[in-house]
């Protein structure tokens, strides 16, 4: 009786070390920001990304930002928006060496409206392992840029979600008001973004001219000044 009781508990141990060893996918995290916002993280070797949701129902400027990590790493904004509307965007952040996969980690998250902490400064944290994965996007692998005298420099003049085709679905990226980006490809009324890749409803954005901004070149835009 004795032997027996010993292999059972014995299969049970193996079975139970089994079930808990950790597998080694991408680890994410939600944290909860005041306002009903969201942040999912998700904790790779090379770095983390940082999704974000969340709604505002007036002319209120929000800034969502990482204030620290229990490893060293890139911090500061992952966006920055002005209602009404609402938000669904993506930032890498790297750590400043690699991490092996299996190692737990820590993240402060902050959201703001008009420059005040709504945390009181000290924010929301989160706690997660790494996974066996890489979180930076992958290069641009798209046409290359066209010789000077035949590229297409736009200005985005209101923020442009980046699109996964023309006329396709979010990416989570976007093309901030004031920034300048060379288009091209056209299919209708949107365009492939040299670099970022992806496509933006060329109705965000006006011609400028490709020394947009430059020293002796095309003049800033009275709204971009400073930008």
């Amino acid at each position: 009786m004795h032997r027996l009781t010993t292999l059972l508990f014995a299969i049970i141990f193996v079975t139970a070390v089994m079930a808990v060893v950790p597998g080694s996918p991408a680890q994410a995290g939600v944290v909860n920001l005041p306002g009903s916002w969201f942040a999912n993280v998700t904790y790779c070797t090379d770095g983390f990304t940082v999704h974000v949701t969340g709604t505002l129902a007036t002319a209120t400027s929000t800034t969502v930002s990482v204030l620290s990590a229990s490893h060293p790493s890139q911090t500061g904004e992952v966006l920055s928006f002005t209602g009404p509307g609402s938000v669904d965007e993506t930032a890498f952040f790297a750590w400043t060496s690699p991490i092996t996969a299996g190692t737990g980690v820590t993240l402060v998250l902050d959201r703001s409206e008009n420059g005040a902490s709504l945390t009181g400064g000290v924010g929301r944290d989160d706690a997660g392992v790494v996974g066996d994965c890489i979180a930076l996007p992958l290069p641009y692998a798209g046409p290359p840029l066209p010789p000077p005298g035949e590229r297409n420099l736009v200005l985005v003049m209101s923020d442009a979600p980046i699109l996964d085709a023309a006329g396709g679905s979010s990416t989570g990226d976007m093309l901030k008001m004031c920034q300048t980006a060379f288009i091209i490809g056209q299919s209708g009324n949107y365009g492939e973004v040299y670099v970022m890749g992806g496509w933006i409803d060329m109705a965000h954005t006006v011609d400028v001219a490709e020394d947009y901004g430059q020293p002796n070149g095309a003049p800033i835009y009275p709204g971009c000044m400073g930008s």
